[in-house]
């Protein structure tokens, strides 16, 4: 009689928890926001000295990414450089490298250095945590920042 109420009990606690956690997510999906943490940005710039007006300075950006999950809309933003160049909007892990050109000015020379920052961004699409089948997907955006004096 111990036993079989004992399984009654066990197979009850299997029955609840499995109506409880129907919806929740499986693995393989990000349970939590991810964080900033798993992007970084690395600047540099070529030559490393400067010496007269139109002189071109070569920016290199490398991004790495190190979540396991696709980062999409990949934008990087320089306060002097307009244009800066990736070969891909979006990725799941490893790096990318981004270029950009500065053209020396005479404000730079009078100054004696070049100082530029540069920040990527991009964002997280996600499974909803309670429901992975139901489509919803929950958005997190992620940013790294770095900045290059030459």
């Amino acid at each position: 009689m111990v036993k079989a109420r004992n399984f009654r009990v066990i197979l009850f606690t299997a029955i609840i928890a499995a109506a409880l956690f129907s919806g929740v997510c499986a693995t393989g999906y990000a349970a939590s926001p991810l964080l900033d943490g798993n992007i970084t940005l690395t600047k540099t710039g070529s030559p490393a000295t400067f010496s007269e007006v139109g002189q071109v300075i070569e920016y290199t950006y490398v991004l790495e990414h190190t979540s396991g999950y696709y980062l999409y809309g990949i934008s990087i933003t320089d306060n002097l450089i307009d244009n800066v160049t990736c070969p891909e909007t979006e990725f799941s892990s490893g790096t990318i490298t981004c270029t950009g050109q500065y053209i020396i000015t005479e404000e730079d020379i009078v100054a004696a250095k070049v100082t530029n920052k540069a920040t990527v961004t991009g964002y997280y699409n996600t499974r909803s945590e309670s429901c992975c089948s139901c489509g919803n997907n929950e958005t997190y955006s992620a940013s790294a920042n770095d900045s290059f004096t030459v």
